[in-house]
Order: structure tokens, then sequence, then C-alpha cells
């Protein structure tokens, strides 16, 4: 009877192989995401911001303050004689920034045998250029800042010693340009 006593009690062990394993690894897991999770939960960070109203952005201004101006009216020119008008046009730097300026010749009109024999300078303080009312000269000036002086443009206008009889009783015109760019 003992025999039997024995296959009776021994009862075999139930299995624990690998389906403890993934039981194990499963609560690693849950154990893992969970402290994670938490940690990401409570990791709250301070902030703080300052709003400054008020804020203007503005553009320059590019202006030629014109002060005085007289339009150059020269008659009776014979070869070689030359006329100067001074301070035809008197400007300044009415704006917010420096510029500099050309001054230049335009709509050049009339006679062309004239336009080619009747040269044109044009002076501002120590610089001259010298063309014809054909082609007309440019004076490129550096810079004027705003509040400088005001600056005056001379113009000389004459008939070339070696002009013919096609040009007796001719007349031309033209307008007296300054144009300034910022630098």
């Amino acid at each position: 009877m003992s025999n039997s006593l024995a296959s009776s009690t021994d009862v075999p062990a139930p299995r624990r192989g690998p389906r403890r394993g993934v039981l194990a690894v499963s609560a690693g897991a849950v154990v893992v995401a969970v402290g994670a999770g938490g940690f990401l939960a409570t990791t709250a960070a301070f902030t703080d911001s300052e709003r400054i109203a008020g804020n203007t952005v503005g553009t320059a201004r590019l202006t030629i303050g014109k002060t005085a101006s007289a339009p150059v009216a020269v008659s009776d020119l014979v070869p070689g004689k030359n006329v100067t008008t001074d301070d035809v046009v008197v400007f300044d730097n009415a704006g917010t920034v420096d510029f500099g300026y050309t001054v230049t010749l335009d709509d050049v009109t009339g006679s062309s045998a004239l336009r080619s024999w009747a040269p044109v300078s044009l002076t501002v303080g120590e610089q001259t250029v010298v063309g014809t009312l054909a082609d007309p000269p440019v004076l490129e000036v550096e810079s004027l800042a705003p509040g400088a002086p005001a600056v005056g443009v001379d113009v000389t206008v004459g008939l070339s010693p070696q002009a013919d009889n096609t040009v007796k009783g001719q007349t031309a015109g033209f307008a007296l340009v300054v144009t300034a760019t910022q630098e």
C-alpha cells in the first residue's frame, strides 16, 4: 500500500517555464511605462513672457529742399561769348538721410545746330563739368547731409567761337534737373 500512497501524492508540479517569463516581462513593461509616464507628467517647467507694445518701424525721407531758383535767360550770344548765371537753383537736404546728387539738363529743345555749338558747364563749389546742349554735362556730387548748408548750382552757357551763320537767330531751351540718391 505504500506504493499506491506514494503515487497518489506525487502529482506533477504545474509548468511555469515560458509563461512565467512572459508575465514577468509584461509586468516589467507596465512598471517602466507607468514610471516613465509618471516622470514625464511631473516635469513641468515655469514660463514667463512680457509684451512690449508701441514698437514702430519707419522709413527715411529723401527730400531735396529747394530754397531758390532762377531760370537761365541768356540772349544775344555771339561766337565766343559765355554767360554765367549764378545760383540757378539753390537747394538743401530737407530729408533725414545723407544723399548724393546729380545735376544735368533735360528736355533740350530748339535748333540742332545751336545745340551742337552751345557749350554748357555746371558748377557746384569747386566742381565743374562741361558739355554742350547736344550732349549735356552730368555733375555728380557725393554727399549732402541733412541740415548742411544749401548748395547753389551755377550754369554757364555760351556759343563756340567756331559757330557759323547757321545758328544766327536760333533759340534753344532746357530744364535743369537735380536728382538725389540715398547713400
